[in-house]
């Protein structure tokens, strides 16, 4: 298999997603965006379509800056050129985005599996291999047909974590008392079990 034609999967965080909104934009996940970049009410509080002209695609803006804690993700906009290739991909670009909450969890049952800190950034990246109903969600396929895929994550630890922030993260966790965390897979929003 040819790298360019394998499936890659992007996820973010709520409040630093400005990869998934522009995804969202030009997939016409929040209804068609017309030529003044007026856009339907779905588009969330906070984000601006805005078009490149170089790139031919809508990319997103945080108009009040990223407001995630996963602070490493918090660019406030996308490069058009890589959401274009995004777009264009032969093997797909997959997007999701999760809460921070999400990320904490993930960070921490890293942690504990191997050993090893790192940053919500990664922890963003980390989620689907700590929430099952997240992973089937997105390899919808591998839970279907029993077959088991390769999957990689790309794992790396970052400077903005120590044993300060695990304890906080741990507290902000136990602290929640929904039973389910909201995620977006593509444009689709739905909950995804806690304790997965």
């Amino acid at each position: 298999m040819e790298l360019r034609t394998v499936p890659l999967i992007a996820v973010e965080t709520h409040g630093s997603d400005t990869f998934y909104q522009s995804l969202a934009l030009n997939r016409g996940f929040y209804g068609p965006v017309d030529t003044t970049l007026a856009v339907s009410d779905k588009l969330p509080k906070g984000i601006e379509a805005r078009w490149d002209e170089k790139s031919d695609v809508y990319y997103s803006n945080l108009v009040n800056g990223p407001v995630s804690r996963a602070s490493s993700l918090g660019a406030s906009m996308p490069a058009p050129a890589v959401v274009a290739q995004a777009l264009t991909r032969e093997g797909g670009v997959k997007s999701v985005t999760v809460p921070d909450e999400l990320t904490m969890k993930s960070v921490l049952s890293f942690a504990a599996d191997h050993k090893t800190l790192v940053e919500l950034a990664c922890g963003a990246a980390l989620s689907p291999a700590y929430n099952k109903g997240l992973f089937e969600s997105i390899l919808p396929s591998a839970a279907k047909t029993g077959r088991k895929p390769t999957v990689v994550f790309i794992v790396c630890g970052g400077f903005k974590i120590s044993l300060k922030e695990l304890v906080e993260y741990e507290n902000c966790v136990e602290a929640g008392t929904a039973e389910s965390w909201e995620v977006r897979v593509d444009g689709r929003e739905f909950a995804v079990a806690k304790q997965t």
